[in-house]
């Protein structure tokens, strides 16, 4: 049912048009600690399956990416009755550590529906295993959103043997954002960017008849400020309650109608200078507000072109020595971001 997001990327990527693409990050709660209660047990008792910590996490490693992309296929089944565009899977970015990182480009804003609804179960699902096992450990998750080439950049490098894929990472302030809010996730909180929860708000508004996304609610955590993020302005920090049960209600706030979640959004835009938050956007989405591309953003996209292609030919009249390999050579993209100060 899915496209491959891989190559839409690239693409995207060396004809630096505009992409939006949406992030996950899933890590483990109580993992270093775990690590250490084991390492206690295995000398007491010596090596046991009860006590291997290791193959844990392998099977994290191994299982929570094939259940994340398990779930999806839900959402592209109903894709025709939905209208909602066909979606293009989530890739495994990378590990960090005891952090696995999803990316999943995006071409209609409902589809940010189904991505979080499915990492959302996804991450619910493990921590019943784990409870159900009895494993000190739980999933806690955060998504966002970030665009590219403005305020973020993809960079591809080639493998030794070209005939494998390439590369790909991401790096710019929307990324750093995403790693910077993870600190606030748990297993019960996950957090979400406000440039998505503006998406997932707009699309809950027009998605209502479909039944399988009521269940997401949000709640706000405050304003937190954010290492390097919003030259030090405070970001509002919201998350979607994975634990919702009604008795709960009086210990964490109600979750807040999409009307009001919208409004703020709009009005944190509009007060956060020099476009340190640009409101999120796809460019042909069905839906007209999130189709509307900034006022600024084709000014600046254009001196961005206009830069490259002034790297690009200064480069190709160089003197200096280029490797005979042509396989040894890092791809153009990558190249420019080492000229850029």
């Amino acid at each position: 049912m899915y496209e491959k997001s891989d190559d839409f990327v690239v693409e995207k990527a060396r004809k630096h048009e505009w992409c939006l693409c949406l992030f996950f990050s899933v890590d483990l709660e109580n993992a270093t600690n775990y690590k250490h209660m084991m390492r206690a047990r295995q000398q007491q008792d010596g090596w046991t399956a009860d006590n291997d910590w290791c193959a844990v996490f392998n099977r994290f490693y191994e299982e929570f990416p094939r259940d994340f992309r398990r779930h999806c296929p839900v959402f592209s089944e109903h894709n025709e009755s939905d209208g909602i565009c066909r979606a293009y899977a989530p890739v495994l970015w990378k590990f960090a550590g005891d952090e696995i990182l999803f990316y999943a480009p995006l071409t209609d804003f409902r589809q940010t529906l189904g991505h979080v609804d499915a990492f959302a179960q996804t991450v619910i699902n493990f921590n019943k295993t784990f409870i159900k096992k009895g494993i000190d450990l739980r999933c806690k998750g955060t998504a966002w959103v970030a665009g590219f080439p403005m305020n973020n950049r993809v960079v591809w490098v080639p493998r030794e043997d070209r005939n494998q894929p390439l590369l790909i990472d991401f790096i710019g302030s929307s990324i750093d954002t995403g790693f910077r809010l993870a600190k606030f996730s748990s297993s019960r909180r996950l957090v979400v960017s406000l440039d998505l929860l503006w998406m997932l708000a707009i699309s809950g508004q027009r998605c209502r008849h479909i039944n399988r996304f009521g269940w997401l609610r949000y709640k706000f955590h405050g304003e937190h400020e954010l290492k390097g993020v919003l030259d030090s302005k405070p970001y509002p920090i919201f998350w979607v309650d994975l634990e919702y049960r009604d008795v709960d209600l009086w210990r964490v706030p109600p979750e807040i109608s999409f009307d009001d979640i919208i409004s703020f959004c709009k009005d944190f835009a509009e007060s956060t200078p020099n476009n340190a938050f640009i409101r999120p956007f796809l460019v042909g989405d069905p839906d007209d507000e999130l189709a509307e591309v900034p006022s600024h953003f084709e000014k600046q996209h254009n001196l961005l072109l206009a830069y490259l292609a002034l790297v690009q030919d200064s480069r190709k009249h160089t003197d200096a020595p280029q490797a005979s390999d042509s396989s040894l050579r890092l791809p153009d993209n990558a190249l420019m971001l080492s000229t850029i100060k």
